[in-house]
């Protein structure tokens, strides 16, 4: 079995762990943590097999930068559980970021569309939504729907009940420069992610990966990928209060003495540059 098929076995394992819990999401009046929490971990599943997707194509860079949305979505379950207490609190914000996008995109179409039966149109929905008594400025949805400025860095830095002895501080600062700061790279298009892009002197340019390339981001992505699923698992359960199977842990141990040596390769690739 490669690596790719046995990070697909981890991912189906995983996904039954979680069914076989049999959990029952809470009416959501009341409850949004519940539709939430668990609207976050279906999108984590469905980014992962996206992610494996694209490793099966070989677009090992492309699911690299794919594979950031899973440390966001762990990062956003962290902020929500890191206190219970807090926990509906930040949901609600969460939730109310939805409304400020909406009153967003009524400021842009006021602004932009010039046709006065599609501004009326537009006003008619407005007025039946009551955008306008949410009383949000539009530049809110802009910004960070937590209120933080440099929201991964600081989410990362507190922290939470889920962490170990084996997770401190320094480890955290390590996991953010390479599970997010170098991921990064791929989904911005800096310079670090045209590696293997870069056109061949001795050949008439045509636009394509080079021949030879570097594919240790091959390994990095299913790393990521399965350490930001079991994550996101342990914080939607942290938060709903249900016991986490010992069988979660049992299974990235054993995912990461499979990858291990594979990573340490990559990060002297990082540290040396080549």
């Amino acid at each position: 079995m490669n690596h790719a098929e046995l990070t697909r076995t981890y991912i189906s394992n995983i996904r039954n762990a979680i069914s076989e819990l049999r959990i029952y999401p809470r009416t959501a009046k009341g409850c949004e943590f519940d539709h939430v929490a668990l609207g976050l971990l279906s999108k984590a599943f469905r980014l992962s097999d996206a992610c494996m997707t694209l490793v099966d194509a070989q677009f090992f860079d492309e699911a690299y930068g794919l594979s950031r949305s899973l440390v966001e979505c762990a990062a956003t379950l962290r902020h929500l559980t890191v206190g219970l207490d807090e926990r509906d609190a930040r949901t609600k914000k969460y939730v109310d970021s939805f409304y400020a996008e909406k009153v967003y995109w009524l400021h842009q179409a006021r602004s932009s569309i010039k046709d006065p039966r599609r501004l009326q149109e537009i006003e008619q929905y407005a007025s039946g939504k009551k955008l306008e008594d949410f009383g949000i400025d539009p530049k809110q949805a802009v910004k960070h729907w937590s209120g933080l400025s440099g929201f991964l860095w600081k989410v990362n830095e507190n922290e939470h009940p889920l962490d170990s002895p084996a997770n401190p501080l320094k480890l955290r600062k390590s996991a953010y420069a390479v599970d997010y700061h170098q991921t990064s790279q791929y989904v911005h298009c800096s310079i670090w992610s045209l590696w293997n892009y870069y056109p061949d002197t001795k050949e008439t340019y045509v636009p394509n990966c080079r021949a030879q390339r570097y594919d240790l981001n091959a390994q990095m992505v299913l790393f990521t990928t399965i350490k930001y699923l079991h994550t996101c698992c342990g914080y939607v359960l942290f938060g709903l209060g249900i016991d986490r199977p010992s069988q979660l842990d049992q299974l990235l141990s054993s995912f990461e003495d499979e990858l291990e040596p594979i990573i340490q390769m990559e990060a002297e690739r990082l540290i040396h540059g080549s």
